[in-house]
């Protein structure tokens, strides 16, 4: 009676959590909404997405995301090859560009189906597949932590502690777990048989993730240009000084997962451009760039879906992907 008790409340337990993951970005982004209609009415933010130039966003926003996905495929493609000896360096460009479609549409999260594609079609299983999503998200996030730091400190930028010191211990935080790992590449055994987020971390050489996250700096610098070129398209004439100071930041927002398809309080975030932009424009301005990228995404990446799932339902093995 007692067991079957804690059994009943063990998965309660288990279906609230569910239940706050799936629900809690949804309320947190119509919080932030909420507060930032109560500044700023949404007359004046549709009235300044009137007269700036929305459409000159799309061709920016669609430019950026081939370029982007092109760095950055680069460098998931040194880290996978590191551990695999595959996939090539097209496949890894192909399916990220199309999973970002289905994150858009919701079939499932980016990283999700980037990761089932990797366990399918590698063979390489799913704990392995996780692992190296964690690598990758882990090597990104370092990144922006590393130049949202830089940034703070030369820029001198008015953000509290919890942004000051935390931008910092994240990153030293992320390096220590991805690169301070003893180093334990795969030789006489397979990695279905020693499977392991750690091992997989180990596998990665020091030398190729000191490279590839070298190479997400630049992915970082890559995004604070285009939201510079864009917001200067838009209208908005936002210095270069000001895009390296607080875009770092909005990103550093954006990649907790309390954000919905890139709103939420990734807006909060935005608003601190407002001592050289008023906050309607500057709202405006977030909230257009954000669909222009959803639309490029979907335009960069529409027709590698199709490819993407049928590998994923065939769990194809291709010759250039191999497990060491």
């Amino acid at each position: 009676m007692t067991d079957g008790a804690s059994s009943e409340r063990a998965r309660g337990a288990r279906r609230l959590r569910g239940l706050a993951t799936k629900v809690g970005p949804y309320l947190l982004t119509a919080i932030v909404v909420a507060a930032i209609l109560r500044r700023y009415s949404l007359g004046e933010i549709v009235g300044a997405m009137a007269r700036g130039h929305a459409w000159a966003l799309f061709p920016i926003a669609l430019a950026f995301a081939i370029i982007h996905m092109l760095i950055v495929s680069a460098w998931d493609t040194v880290v996978l090859t590191s551990v695999l000896g595959g996939p090539r360096y097209y496949d890894v460009a192909r399916v990220k560009s199309g999973c970002a479609v289905l994150q858009s549409i919701g079939y499932l999260f980016n990283q999700g189906a980037y990761g089932t594609w990797i366990a399918r079609s590698t063979g390489s299983g799913v704990r392995v597949a996780v692992g190296l999503i964690l690598f990758t998200a882990g090597s990104d996030l370092a990144a922006g932590s590393l130049v949202a730091t830089v940034t703070i400190a030369l820029g001198r930028v008015p953000v509290g502690d919890l942004l000051r010191f935390g931008a910092p211990t994240l990153f030293a935080s992320v390096m220590l777990l991805l690169l301070g790992q003893p180093r334990e590449p795969f030789a006489e055994t397979t990695l279905a048989e020693r499977p392991g987020v750690l091992r997989v971390f180990r596998a990665v050489p020091r030398g190729r993730g000191a490279v590839q996250l070298f190479g997400r700096i630049l992915n970082v610098v890559a995004i604070i240009l285009a939201v510079w070129v864009a917001a200067n398209a838009f209208g908005m004439p936002l210095p270069l000084r000001a895009a390296f100071m607080y875009v770092p930041i909005i990103m550093l927002v954006g990649s907790l997962p309390v954000n919905v398809l890139g709103f939420g309080p990734v807006q909060g975030a935005w608003l601190l451009f407002t001592e050289w932009v008023p906050g309607p424009q500057i709202l405006a301005f977030s909230i257009v760039w954000n669909v222009a990228l959803l639309v490029a995404n979907l335009v960069r990446g529409g027709a590698f879906v199709p490819r993407i799932l049928r590998e994923v339902a065939a769990g194809t093995q291709p010759q250039s992907a191999r497990v060491v």
